[in-house]
């Protein structure tokens, strides 16, 4: 039993770590990350109370180590995160990459959004200028979602789904 939650703890602090990761090595790129395409393959790997809590996690530790951690933002982006968990609830049987793909695209919409609110309340933008100024942001963070999705989500899910087989992670 002991080794069965420190195994899920394992992973979990894993999972966290490819995302935080991937997200400092792809800074490079405005808007260009793989999170929402890893918190969509986490949810169909490990369910829904995992993600949320990977992605809390995820969050806080970005925010941590960039020195970002802030009272408005950061409950600002863990529920913009948690966000796309929960659109996936209606979802749970879904098995069609192109509706996966339109979701993350969404997502990026709400994200923005999200973010955006963020803003309006730290630095007290108007939120019309700082949503036409984000145009062509946002449109990249829907366009990479969408392709990221379609060319990594089903290699990866094989992929996780290996690693988290009996055979590869039990002790024989």
């Amino acid at each position: 039993m002991k080794n069965n939650i420190l195994r899920k703890c394992l992973i979990y602090a894993l999972m966290v770590t490819i995302m935080v990761v991937q997200k400092w090595l792809l800074a490079i790129i405005p808007n260009f990350q793989f999170t929402t395409l890893l918190i969509i393959l986490f949810f169909f790997v490990f369910g829904i109370k995992p993600t949320i809590l990977i992605t809390i996690l995820y969050v806080i530790v970005d925010n941590l180590y960039m020195g970002t951690f802030h009272l408005i933002y950061t409950p600002i982006m863990v529920l913009a995160w948690v966000s796309l968990v929960l659109i996936l609830l209606p979802f749970k049987k879904c098995n069609n990459i192109w509706i996966l793909a339109l979701i993350g695209s969404i997502h990026g919409l709400i994200y923005a959004f999200c973010y955006a609110l963020g803003g309006v309340i730290f630095y007290q933008i108007d939120i019309v200028a700082y949503m036409l100024a984000d145009i062509p942001f946002t449109i990249l963070l829907v366009v990479s979602n969408f392709i990221t999705i379609i060319w990594l989500y089903k290699p990866l899910h094989k992929m996780l789904s290996i690693f988290m087989s009996e055979n590869v992670c039990e002790k024989k």
